[in-house]
């Protein structure tokens, strides 16, 4: 009777305790193992429950409120049979749980909520990369609190960094920012940790602070090349700053760092009406990019495992883009030229750009004299807005093959290399 009182008081409750627990269970599933901690909850209840109805009698030996007793003992019974067989179906699924694979909305949470959870997680993993890479540091981290937990006396570098990420993930930019400064006074070349404190201290401080900060640092370490890129990398004009770019460049020996930044300054994202002559300079970074040894290449510089990841899409992207298809074959051979016939001993030679920033087009005829303009279409580009050049001539020319040399000039100013091409006049 007992038994049957209780399914019929509380089959409801029991249903809506039950699809809460399983509701949070299933979202909380990337941040703990919610079943089984619900499943030791709920034995326990059911031993404290079992045990009450054991040793709490009257002095006649009748269980005092046995039918409360009773009604726990089930309840924590069944959630506990529950949670046994919530837990393998589980396992099994997707690991960002059942709903969040089937609805965005749930999956939005996830990240919302979650995000500190996950980050620090990560960071974990970024520490220990710090700790195994960094030159002439052994210090062990020992007192890094995974639920997010901020080191009361940090020493090392990896200490630094990880109060530098967990403050910024906080939202405690201020704390953030001298976090990431006490870490980069440890001589750091890696890429990410600067990324990020330009992104927090150039919100926060603003641009005079920051480029003050690494002109410091560059002085201090003057032979750490990504701190002179981090330096150029704040400059807000993207010629000037691609000019200081180039310039470190030119001082030989390339790092990783400095060719990912020039790369992602020419990308499509950054550049998307790039001349010929842009992509031709970005496929020369990302030939010596491909060209470093094992031991130099970008992941070497990255902490954050998503920043890394987030980066080798950006230059695998661009290496599609510029390097294959008809669009690489453009790149290599931006100008065509081609001879015709007009009878007389006249031809025509046309020069087919696809080039559509160009505005000069200068050629010459087997070496004689001066590059010579081809003039001016007056029909105006859609795209540049501006001069156009024309991309014919006629030339009285002998039979016999003609070298023909041209080059030609795009918007910006910058002219191109000479291309030669040796063409038969019949």
């Amino acid at each position: 009777m007992l038994i049957k009182n209780f399914f019929k008081k509380s089959l409801v409750p029991l249903g809506l305790v039950g699809s809460i627990g399983g509701f949070i269970g299933d979202v909380l599933k990337p941040f703990a193992d919610f079943g089984f901690i619900f499943l030791l909850i709920s034995l326990a209840g059911a031993l404290i429950t079992g045990i009450s109805l054991l040793y709490f009698k009257n002095k006649e030996g009748k269980i005092i409120h046995k039918e409360k007793w009773v009604a726990g003992f089930l309840f924590f019974l069944l959630f506990a049979l529950m949670w046994g067989i919530y837990i393998p179906i589980s396992k099994a699924g997707p690991p960002q749980g059942y709903l969040a694979d089937n609805i965005d909305a749930i999956s939005r949470l996830q990240t919302d909520v979650l995000k500190i959870g996950e980050d620090v997680t990560e960071i974990k993993g970024d520490v220990k990369k710090i700790d195994s890479k960094l030159d002439n540091i052994t210090a062990k981290i020992t007192q890094v609190d995974l639920n997010g937990g901020i080191i009361s006396d940090p020493r090392t570098p990896q200490e630094w960094y990880s109060n530098a990420v967990l403050y910024k993930l906080k939202g405690m930019n201020e704390d953030a920012i001298k976090a990431f400064e006490k870490f980069f006074n440890f001589n750091v070349t890696y890429l990410d940790p600067y990324l990020q404190y330009i992104e927090v201290a150039k919100n926060v401080k603003g641009t005079e602070y920051v480029t003050d900060f690494f002109t410091r640092l560059s002085e201090k370490y003057s032979s750490n090349q990504t701190v002179k890129l981090m330096k150029a990398k704040i400059i807000p004009d993207r010629s000037e700053r691609v000019k200081q770019y180039e310039k470190i460049y030119s001082e030989g020996d390339p790092g990783a760092p400095l060719l990912y930044m020039l790369i992602t300054e020419y990308s499509y994202a950054n550049l998307p009406q790039a001349s010929m002559l842009d992509r031709e300079k970005e496929v020369k970074y990302l030939d010596k990019l491909n060209e470093l040894p094992a031991n130099k290449q970008l992941k070497e510089y990255f902490v954050s495992a998503d920043m890394l990841t987030e980066a080798q899409k950006i230059l695998q992207t661009e290496n599609n883009l510029n390097k294959t298809g008809p669009l690489g074959d453009m790149i290599k051979n931006p100008v065509q030229v081609q001879m015709y016939p007009i009878g007389g001993g006249e031809y025509s030679i046309v020069f087919i750009s696809t080039d559509y920033l160009a505005t000069n087009i200068f050629y010459r005829i087997d070496g004689n004299g001066e590059f010579t303009d081809t003039g001016e279409n007056k029909a105006f580009g859609m795209q540049t807005s501006q001069r156009q050049p024309k991309t014919d001539i006629q030339a009285k020319l002998s039979k016999g093959e003609h070298k023909i040399e041209v080059k030609y000039i795009v918007k910006s100013g910058e002219e191109s290399k000479v291309y030669e091409y040796k063409l038969k006049a019949e």
